[in-house]
């Protein structure tokens, strides 16, 4: 079984410890010149309720794995859902045509990014099918919220009972190894009239990707200003630390973990001759992935002990604040630390969404900065199996990175 994975390696470590994230040059990163085409409309037939699709891979794997606790009140809020749209055949071919000639350095389109808009008019749904699609949403009681620029989706909200209507399938509350979740339990299917102009649902619960941390542990400097990490035992009854940056956690089996500071990732990474020569950053913007607030003081304590340049991140709260997550909250710290060491000068922007019954907020936020050209970088340290995320997530995430560097 394969994963994503959005950074060059799993975390093992503690708060001042991080991993570098790749970076990924998104699909939209310059305007380019653009022909507009004459879209071919997708549905063609009526839409009718009773005559209807089932759209494969909508239902999470681990549903079959958890015990089931019966079907949600009808009035259970089903928030900031997210339909894939579709593309015509000759659609596609041309835009695979162009990918391929923006990565080949012989041709005129070498690395000229189309924006979000652009790249609506030429391989978006067309403003026929679009208005069909939202029509039938809004009938079934559906709050439309928002259309991507580029045309490749529609966000709407509405509650368990007009998905039941809509969807064809019930949400149902689940237990899975003493957790609890909500998700769709039989495939989600669409009137038959809107199939061929409609991917899927982006998820229909809550089972989230997850994040790369582990090992939680404090970090410490000794009398003779070197760093050290606290084993557990040894941070709960207060013993004295051993400056000692890589060590043996013992007897609980984790093995060695090796902190690392801004130095080490210069290291790693070969970055140390780029930044003693100026290269740091400087007017660069880099966005990252995130779903719970994170405290601006730990990253300003994070570059001071350091002696990092004095820049705080833009925080930007994609719809309602997430507040603070457990473990989400260190998870992004590490992002915007990592980040910091590495490309101490450049602006980060920090995009945090709050996750809802059916909607990942990792999906939300990597949606947000593609959507609204935050920056050409892109940070995210969360993912999850191919299976887990289904065919229109596999979709979703394959057209979001659709061009990459």
């Amino acid at each position: 079984m394969k994963h994503f994975r959005w950074r060059m390696a799993v975390r093992k470590g503690f708060a001042l410890v991080a991993c570098v994230a790749a970076g990924f040059g998104v699909a939209f990163a310059q305007s380019a010149e653009t022909v507009q085409k004459t879209t071919p409309n997708l549905v063609q037939k009526q839409v009718d309720n009773t005559v209807r699709t089932k759209l494969p891979g909508t239902v999470h794997p681990l549903v079959a794995r958890s015990v089931d606790q019966g079907q949600v009140n009808g009035s259970t809020a089903m928030q900031r859902m997210v339909l894939l749209l579709n593309r015509s055949e000759t659609q596609q071919k041309a835009l695979e045509t162009l990918l391929g000639s923006m990565q080949d350095k012989s041709s005129p389109n070498f690395h000229k990014w189309l924006t979000p808009d652009d790249f609506g008019k030429q391989f978006g749904i067309s403003d026929a099918d679009l208005g069909a699609v939202t029509g039938w949403l809004k009938s079934q009681g559906f709050t439309v919220s928002g259309v991507g620029r580029g045309r490749q989706w529609v966000e709407f909200s509405g509650n368990a009972a007009q998905v039941k209507l809509a969807l064809g399938t019930e949400m149902h509350t689940l237990r899975y190894k003493g957790e609890q979740h909500l998700a769709n339990v039989s495939a989600v299917s669409v009137p038959e009239a809107l199939a061929p102009a409609v991917r899927g649902v982006l998820s229909l619960n809550d089972f989230y990707k997850k994040g790369h941390l582990q090992n939680l542990r404090s970090v410490s400097r000794n009398k003779d200003g070197q760093w050290t990490a606290v084993p557990a035992k040894q941070a709960a009854t207060g013993g004295a630390l051993q400056p000692d940056l890589t060590f043996d956690t013992g007897s609980n089996g984790e093995g060695v973990i090796y902190a690392l500071a801004p130095g080490d990732l210069s290291t790693i990474y070969n970055t140390a001759p780029l930044l003693k020569n100026g290269t740091n950053g400087s007017g660069v913007k880099i966005a990252i992935v995130g779903r719970s607030d994170i405290q601006i003081t730990d990253i300003e304590t994070y570059r001071q002990i350091f002696g990092l340049t004095s820049q705080d991140p833009l925080v930007i709260t994609n719809g309602v604040d997430p507040g603070d997550v457990a473990n989400d909250d260190v998870e992004s710290t590490l992002d915007v630390e990592a980040v910091s060491a590495l490309a101490p000068n450049a602006t980060i922007e920090f995009v945090q969404s709050s996750s809802t019954n059916t909607t990942d907020g990792v999906d939300l936020s990597a949606l947000y900065i593609v959507d609204n050209l935050l920056a050409p970088i892109m940070s995210t340290s969360y993912g999850a199996c191919e299976a887990a995320l289904g065919t229109a997530g596999n979709a979703f995430y394959s057209e979001l990175w659709e061009v990459r560097l």
